[in-house]
């Protein structure tokens, strides 16, 4: 299969999405990301939070691009518009033209985005800005060793091979935390749980309780109790109980356990809606370094 190197742009994206997505969902508009394919939603009913993304691509016409500069371009522009926070993140990000389409998984290219002091304001369609060139400069290696490529034309049986082995099988089903989603599962569980806990934060954080330990509670458990006990903050018997000695009242009942503020009598563990709260205990010593890693890299590292 082989495409007209004078396509437009937006005509090489509809057949790419007809000729090897059909299968997915690719109607979703997730910033300014050019292309994005999810899992299909049957009912149509979910909204941008809850999709399920499995790629984000750049697009070009022509074959004329260097491929490395087209994902660089993706993630300068996942970076400037927050698109990882915002929604959940896909298994791998991409770019294609007219000619061929290179993948490379998500999770190899995270660190990217928790550059220090890095000026992502800019344009990311403009090459010659000094923040591009930084980004390709820090990526080319990574890019070079990871990324998959195929030509249309010469490995389409293997590019549907790909696609059919690395991304969805297509069926909706709940959302696993990965390495992949993390952080967006984190801002959903903020946005979602986070303003229900009885809890006055600001007091909160000059002990050194923060939402974070709230947030684990939460997402280690069994519906009823966290399953991992060495955590500051744990959920049991419908209520958040501390596991160290708070000396002041955090704007709760006492100083050892504090509730939702709709609390019902039968209330079981949190749900963030769409997402799987399954976890082995051997995860948790990882997720709790990569939130605190977050913590120190992010706007929450003051509040939360």
């Amino acid at each position: 299969m082989s495409y007209d190197l004078s396509l437009r742009e937006e005509e090489v994206k509809k057949r790419v999405a007809d000729d090897f997505f059909r299968k997915f969902e690719t109607s979703h508009i997730l910033g300014n990301v050019d292309f994005c394919v999810s899992v299909k939603d049957g009912l149509g009913l979910i909204t941008d939070s809850e999709i399920q993304s499995l790629l984000w691509a750049e697009s070009k016409k022509g074959n004329k691009e260097d491929i490395n500069a087209s994902l660089v371009q993706l993630i300068l522009t996942i970076g400037k518009e927050k698109t990882n926070e915002k929604y959940m993140p896909p298994s791998y990000i991409g770019a294609f033209d007219a000619e061929k389409i290179a993948f490379i998984e998500y999770h190899k290219v995270l660190h990217i985005f928790s550059q220090n002091d890095f000026n992502w304001n800019v344009t990311p369609s403009n090459h010659d800005t000094k923040e591009f060139k930084l980004l390709y400069s820090l990526s080319e290696k990574i890019l070079d060793e990871e990324k998959t490529i195929f030509k249309f034309d010469s490995d389409e049986k293997e590019l549907k091979e790909f696609i059919r082995n690395n991304l969805a099988s297509g069926k909706s089903e709940k959302i696993q935390v990965t390495k992949n989603n993390f952080i967006a599962v984190f801002n959903k569980w903020c946005s979602e749980v986070m303003p229900d806990i009885v809890m006055n934060w600001e007091l909160a954080k000059k002990l050194n309780i923060f939402c974070g330990d709230f947030f684990l509670a939460d997402l280690i458990n069994d519906n009823s109790k966290t399953l991992y006990e060495k955590l500051d903050v744990v959920f049991n018997d419908g209520s958040y109980k501390f596991q160290r000695s708070v000396d002041k009242f955090l704007g709760t009942e006492n100083n050892k356990s504090t509730q939702l503020k709709n609390k019902k009598s039968n209330y079981s563990a949190p749900k963030i809606q769409g997402i799987k709260q399954e976890f082995q205990q051997r995860q948790v010593l990882r997720l709790q370094r990569r939130l605190s890693h977050f913590f120190l890299l992010s706007p929450y590292k003051n509040g939360f």
